[in-house]
């Protein structure tokens, strides 16, 4: 109503639904983008107040999977975000995450990530898809999350998993059949390494 773009606003609330883990950005930096951008609300009065250029602006950025934003009565602007989630880390001549979509993102971030490294001679398709699936693979096995520290694919696509603790280094050949050849060296590993 016209009465209510006299509102000042009060708060601007911050919201991002869903995983922590792996959080590209903060609420201060959430903020610090919309001051630079002339957008933030804060002391602003609800006419001034742009909601879609908020969401917007937070929607160009390659970070951002989706935004919403609204006024309340109360004073109050939210601002609800969707983040990109980095599964792992592409670390080579160009580095790049792979998101939890198989998409390929920048690694240009302020903040550290804790993800898997990936180094040796990928090529983006093989980033995408037959990585994806074993990195996946390796995420939701507890055994092989906490054994693996970086995997190496050779120039013959070949695959090399150094473990967290030791000095080896574990030949896994291709990635094709990967669950059973991983099962066969679990299973090695508890009838003779790990007792």
């Amino acid at each position: 109503s016209p009465k209510d773009n006299n509102i000042i606003c009060s708060d601007l609330v911050i919201n991002f639904p869903g995983n922590d883990k792996n959080r590209l950005y903060t609420k201060d930096d959430i903020s610090e983008i919309l001051s630079n951008a002339g957008l933030h609300p804060l002391g602003e009065s609800y006419k001034d107040v742009q909601t879609e250029k908020i969401e917007k602006k937070m929607r160009s950025n390659f970070l951002i999977n989706y935004a919403e934003c609204f006024k309340s009565p109360s004073g109050k602007v939210f601002l609800t975000l969707s983040q990109r989630t980095p599964k792992y880390l592409i670390a080579g001549n160009q580095s790049y995450f792979v998101d939890n979509n198989r998409e390929i993102m920048p690694a240009i971030l302020d903040h550290a990530v804790y993800v898997p490294v990936v180094s040796g001679y990928i090529t983006s398709s093989m980033a995408e898809g037959p990585l994806f699936d074993f990195v996946s693979y390796l995420e939701e096995n507890s055994f092989w999350d906490n054994q693996i520290e970086q995997i190496y694919v050779k120039k013959d696509l070949t695959v090399e998993l150094i473990p967290r603790v030791g000095n080896t280094i574990i030949e896994l050949g291709t990635l094709e059949n990967f669950q059973k050849k991983l099962e066969k060296l679990k299973l090695l590993y508890s009838r003779h390494l790990l007792k």
